[in-house]
């Protein structure tokens, strides 16, 4: 068959482009959201391991742990062949996301799993390591223990002790409350760290940074190092909490609330 009328390949390239462009997102991904609710006594401990997907944890006055699972994938197969699995009993729960039915090049799938967890406020948030996304907190009062590798960190309400580890993502957190038995420690690789407490904090500070500067509202000298980095030491008040910060490429602020 021979064509009496000619097309101009770039715009032909174009119109391809825009209708590609126009598909829904849906076309090319396949979901499912898996969600169940555990009892957890008060001053439970709630663990967790993600290695693709971000995670929401919240606090409320609810006596159980309700955990939503979003799956998605770049297609059916690959929703198969992850599972979430949960290990609970009256005082700790565990959630770990499986990838051990991928076959073939790892995750060739693109599956990725959302965490959100609704938990009581008063829970302990023990061991919640992510590979690859952010992690969101807010009003828990019972202590935390995080890692995270490539993802960013953010939690509020906090009235707890703390021990929060990065290496690529930034680091923001408030706290309600600061007793003077309370730890705060928090470390990062590549990525700021902002710290937000009560204008009536009594802490003992230590904070060094290798390649960042460090900035507070409570008066505390900060000096240069001899080559390299910055340093913090000092008291808030009459001490009492510890408040430990450590960066090596990044910043760090001690902010008042």
């Amino acid at each position: 068959m021979r064509f009496t009328r000619a097309y101009n390949a770039p715009v032909l390239f174009s119109a391809i482009a825009l209708v590609l462009l126009s598909l829904p997102a849906a076309s090319f991904a396949a979901e499912k959201v898996w969600s169940q609710t555990y009892p957890l006594e008060a001053g439970g401990s709630i663990s967790l391991s993600n290695i693709n997907g971000g995670v929401t944890i919240t606090g409320s006055a609810r006596q159980d742990v309700e955990i939503t699972a979003t799956i998605t994938s770049r297609s059916e197969e690959g929703l198969n062949r992850v599972d979430v699995e949960v290990d609970a009993s009256a005082n700790r729960i565990e959630i770990e996301t499986d990838y051990s039915k991928q076959r073939g090049r790892w995750n060739q799938h693109g599956a990725t799993v959302e965490y959100e967890l609704k938990v009581p406020s008063g829970a302990r948030l023990d061991e919640i390591d992510l590979v690859n996304g952010s992690l969101e907190i807010s009003n828990i009062s019972g202590d935390i223990e995080t890692s995270l590798v490539n993802g960013n960190l953010t939690a509020e309400g906090l009235t707890g002790s703390i021990e929060l580890e990065t290496v690529n993502g930034s680091v923001d957190v408030s706290f309600n409350r600061v007793s003077s038995s309370q730890r705060i420690e928090i470390e990062s690789v590549n990525g700021p760290i902002e710290v937000f407490l009560p204008s009536d904090v009594n802490a003992e500070v230590d904070a060094s940074t290798v390649h960042g500067r460090i900035r507070n509202d409570f008066g505390l000298e900060v000096e240069k190092g001899e080559y390299v980095g910055n340093d913090m030491r000092g008291t808030i008040g009459s001490g009492g909490a510890r408040i430990s910060l450590e960066n090596v490429n990044g910043s760090i602020d001690l902010r008042r609330r």
